[in-house]
């Protein structure tokens, strides 16, 4: 029998192995579309030795189909690697506008994608450290995934492999925080002040650099940040089985919890001998970019005085009225302007957020 004889054939069986073997490969329940909603810790202090490889396998949170016999999906790297936009972060700065914005505060050959002060927030504090040598290439590869696991759950090297172990399930998430590490992203406090870290700010601590988006990056071309936890969280897609959520304790604690976060990175930009002060972020936009015209709407409207700026408070918008929150707006709208003076003020204020915290947490 010639080869010419026998090549339809062979091809014919070529292509059958083909098919049986995509049958096998590809799963026969897709992606979800429109996946559920998701639920949107401190950020993790050091590098990690495990990182998103140690979490994407197909027996762990890499399958391409859902497990509705486990505790998880055992799919929650493949949703989120498709359809959250954290996982497209640290794309974020290879791009022409972040490369210009870099160019434009003097980073170095406009790499934002080099820049600790980007690599906070748009990976996560861990894959933004240094380089510390044996550590190198797993810091190198995390950055790529952007806002991945750690970033969020918490360092993985203490609950990696305890959270394999039979009985895991069955521990209290509070005890998984306080002895693992793994942040207990069901306390809706620790999941506003997580979501915050980034999309509102930070002091440093925990050795992560600041956070802050300051009037210099605004100037560069970044956006003034906006966070509305609640919002954002509804818009978010779940890379999770859903867990029920308290609403009306979300909606009561977020802007708690929010302004908390806002008077901490306050207190960091009144109180450092190393950042600018007054610092313009912290102060409407308008108060001083707008047309200079006599008489003006606007200062009559707003009964001020040219020069004068008007304190940004939208991340207290859902606070009661408190007189300690008054104080601190006077505070930060006089011609003073003492660091001192508002670093005080802002830790009174905080002191009494914490009743209003305590209190929401017992709503349901």
């Amino acid at each position: 029998m010639t080869l010419r004889r026998c090549l339809p054939g062979l091809v014919v069986l070529v292509l059958a192995a083909l098919v049986i073997l995509a049958w096998r490969i590809v799963p026969r329940t897709a992606l979800p579309r429109h996946p559920p909603p998701r639920d949107a810790s401190p950020l993790m202090p050091a590098i990690a030795t495990a990182g998103v490889a140690q979490c994407a396998g197909r027996s762990c949170h890499g399958s391409l189909e859902p497990s509705h016999d486990h505790a998880s999906w055992r799919m929650e790297y493949s949703l989120w690697t498709v359809y959250d936009p954290h996982a497209r972060a640290f794309d974020t700065l290879r791009s022409d506008a972040s490369r210009r914005m870099a160019r434009r505060l003097g980073i170095h050959d406009g790499n934002a994608h080099e820049a600790p002060q980007c690599l906070v927030c748009h990976v996560g504090p861990a894959a933004a450290a240094p380089a510390n040598g044996v550590h190198d290439a797993t810091m190198v590869r995390e950055r790529t995934f952007g806002i991945a696991c750690a970033a969020c759950h918490g360092c993985p090297d203490r609950w990696l492999d305890a959270h394999t172990r039979d009985g895991w399930s069955a521990k209290d998430a509070a005890a998984k925080q306080r002895e693992y590490g793994l942040t207990n992203l069901n306390d809706p406090v620790v999941l506003v002040r997580t979501c915050a870290a980034c999309h509102l700010g930070g002091p440093p601590g925990d050795g992560a650099i600041a956070r802050d988006v300051n009037h210099d990056l605004i100037a560069a071309g970044h956006p003034a940040l906006e966070f509305d936890a609640v919002a954002l969280l509804a818009r978010l897609p779940m890379h999770a089985k859903p867990r029920p959520r308290k609403t009306v304790q979300l909606a009561q604690l977020a802007p708690v919890a929010t302004a908390e976060v806002a008077l901490a990175l306050l207190q960091y930009r009144a109180g450092s001998p190393a950042t600018p002060w007054p610092e313009f972020a912290e102060y409407r936009c308008a108060s001083c970019h707008h047309d200079l015209v006599e008489p003006s709407r606007r200062l009559a409207a707003e009964h001020r005085r040219p020069g004068s700026m008007v304190w940004e408070t939208r991340y207290y918008l859902g606070l009661p009225s408190l007189p300690t929150l008054a104080e601190l707006q006077r505070t930060l709208e006089t011609q003073t302007l003492a660091r001192h003076e508002v670093q005080s003020r802002a830790a009174a204020l905080a002191e009494e957020l914490r009743p209003l915290l305590d209190r929401a947490a017992t709503l349901r």
